[in-house]
């Protein structure tokens, strides 16, 4: 449902996340003259009915193919097609459409927009991937990790600052790590708060399941230019000489997308106003790395890292009353799952994303 909760007089609910968003780029733009444009990648499951009647698992994938498979589209050419068609009906713009790493799963890049506009475009991509596949028999998921030991599903979210109608990336001096002064602060203040983040981009059990080292998916607190296993991943150009936009690699779809998009934003905003620098990034595996901050491993540590002083700015922006909304639904979730097997915990999962 994409809407803005609003009392009867106009007033905005201090708890509605789209609202947050909308206080977020407010922000932005009235203390540094900044907006932001974001682009998602999404990663989802495509499932057949399980042709095996004596199986618990109701939904197998629909193919064993690997990664960029162009087997994988030959065989699903036609409810890819539809589903590529009806995104791009709503107006948005398909830049890739290819096989992803896991049995069943693909990825669909959208072309990157306005932030508001970004994230409702979000919801209805999602929406409108469930309901061609559904037309086909099929069921498409989101759920971060459907396999225990194969590749999970992310929502990558790209986000790039505009000034004055130019990417501040790319656009102006470079002064630190390959950016401009204040693209490099808003960097910094996002991996700075990032373990706090994850409390809202990457909430629930399911999540950590997926990030774990050496999944391509971001389990350190690291950057890199081009670094697959970097939660933070500058989009430069060939020669690393200028940057477009970053990656935000530890989202998912368990997440809700306007809050993750005003955390960042907060987060990102401090790191300008406390000049935070950027350090070098980490071009190899961060695993091997033993000065490597791990991120956090379950719902309750990132729940930890929000509370913490270091990162009240981000409860301040956010609002405290929605803090604590998200903190009491995130607990409640997690002790439920934690009396769960994976197994019961996917069948559940697969049914909601």
């Amino acid at each position: 449902m994409v809407h803005t909760h609003l009392y009867s007089g106009g007033v905005r609910w201090k708890i509605g996340p789209r609202g947050a968003l909308i206080e977020a780029l407010a922000q932005a733009e009235r203390r540094h003259g900044l907006t932001l444009r974001l682009g998602f990648e999404h990663e989802f499951l495509l499932l057949r009915p399980n042709p095996n009647p004596s199986s618990d698992d109701k939904w197998v994938p629909i193919d064993q193919t690997s990664y960029c498979a162009s087997q994988a589209w030959h065989q699903q050419v036609g409810v890819l097609d539809a589903i590529v068609n009806a995104v791009e009906a709503l107006g948005q713009e398909v830049e890739q459409c290819h096989a992803e790493a896991a049995p069943g799963q693909f990825e669909i890049v959208t072309h990157h927009m306005p932030a508001m506009e970004a994230v409702d475009a979000l919801v209805m991509c999602r929406e409108t991937i469930c309901a061609v596949a559904a037309t086909h028999g099929l069921k498409a998921t989101f759920i971060p990790k459907f396999f225990a030991n194969e590749a999970g599903n992310g929502s990558h979210m790209h986000f790039s600052l505009w000034a004055n109608g130019c990417n501040i990336f790319s656009e102006g001096v470079v002064e630190s790590a390959g950016l401009p002064r204040t693209a490099a602060q808003f960097v910094a203040g996002v991996l700075h708060h990032l373990p706090a983040l994850m409390a809202v981009t990457t909430p629930s059990t399911n999540s950590y399941r997926r990030l774990q080292p050496g999944t391509w998916s971001g389990a350190f607190q690291v950057w890199g230019m081009d670094n697959r296993e970097a939660p933070l991943r500058g989009a430069f150009s060939p020669d690393g000489s200028t940057a477009t936009n970053f990656e935000l690699k530890a989202m998912d779809a368990t997440a809700n997308p306007y809050l993750a998009a005003a955390a960042l934003i907060y987060a990102g905003l401090d790191g300008i106003d406390m000049a935070r620098v950027l350090p070098e990034p980490v071009e190899m595996d961060p695993h091997l790395l033993e000065s490597a901050p791990r991120l956090p491993t379950s719902p309750e540590e990132a729940y930890r890292c929000l509370q913490h002083s270091d990162h009240a700015i981000i409860r301040q922006g956010l609002g405290e009353g929605l803090v604590r909304a998200v903190l009491a639904t995130g607990r409640s979730a997690a002790s439920f799952f934690s009396e769960r097997t994976f197994a019961e915990e996917v069948k559940i999962l697969v049914e909601r994303l």
